[in-house]
């Protein structure tokens, strides 16, 4: 059984790909994606910054880009619709999902995510540079029909409270639990009433590899997931909420739908209505 979206190091590097480099890390770590790019990445690879290509909010410090945008951003680096583009982060799945589901998102079919991130790749003897490669730009048009999938507050509450779609929430069980604080200052911790939590880390074996489709369709079974019920995607900002969107989809399940928002959305909001665990 293979992964439909997802390549190893060794498939990557016979596929001659366009790399993106989508590290991003919580605001408590001391690494900068961006610092991190240009002291080492896979050769030929762009790098995207999920705070830059994303739409201003005083409130949220990445909400996705118009499509419009992404589709500008990818023609300036010399990205064409046709191309292959091989997405990844730091250990494989926690923002290289975010910039899949874009991808995804705009029509681009032919896009994948590296199982393991940079971390297996220079485990397997993959090259490294500092050297920042040079495209020349390129057109890439807008698909004619375009359903950008995202989702806001008003829409999750009234999901959760007519039971009309599953709410998932990717993040550690301590934080949804309340137990846990938020890596934002000021920021409560707790649940959505209703939600569903699937931490992230879940969807990835002991090695960091991501679960296989039957390895994944039995974990949302187990936690009380139906195939047929639309299911919305939350976490703290948007990020790790797609690697449950990239396991719905290698798992053969409907793509489920983005709160963009997430957390920060909610949390935030003067009439939030948070759960704590013992409470």
């Amino acid at each position: 059984m293979t992964l439909a979206h997802i390549v190893s190091p060794e498939e990557a590097g016979s596929l001659k790909p366009r790399f993106v480099d989508a590290r991003w890390f919580l605001p408590n770590d001391e690494r900068v994606g961006r610092t991190e790019y240009d002291r080492l990445h896979i050769p030929g690879a762009v790098f995207f910054d999920i705070d830059e290509v994303a739409t201003p909010s005083d409130n949220h410090p990445h909400l996705a880009p118009s499509p419009k945008k992404l589709a500008n951003w990818l023609g300036a680096v010399g990205i064409t619709p046709d191309a292959c583009v091989v997405i990844y982060d730091e250990a494989g799945f926690f923002s290289a999902p975010r910039v899949w589901y874009l991808l995804k998102a705009l029509g681009h079919e032919n896009v994948h995510v590296l199982d393991g991130g940079l971390s297996a790749w220079r485990r397997v003897g993959g090259d490294v540079t500092s050297e920042v490669p040079a495209y020349e730009p390129a057109d890439y048009p807008l698909p004619e029909k375009l359903s950008w999938p995202v989702v806001d507050r008003e829409i999750v509450r009234h999901a959760l409270t007519g039971r009309m779609a599953d709410v998932v929430d990717a993040r550690p069980a301590g934080r949804f639990k309340g137990r846990d604080p938020e890596p934002r200052p000021g920021l409560s911790s707790g649940s959505m009433p209703g939600a569903f939590n699937l931490p992230f880390s879940s969807l990835t074996g002991a090695d960091g590899r991501f679960l296989m489709p039957d390895q994944l369709d039995m974990l949302f079974r187990d936690k009380g997931l139906d195939p047929a019920k639309p299911i919305i995607a939350s976490c703290g900002s948007g990020i790790s909420a797609c690697v449950v969107l990239l396991g719905l989809a290698e798992a053969g399940w409907p793509m489920g739908t983005l709160y963009d928002g997430s957390w920060i959305d909610w949390a935030s909001h003067p009439e939030a209505q948070i759960e704590k665990e013992g409470a």
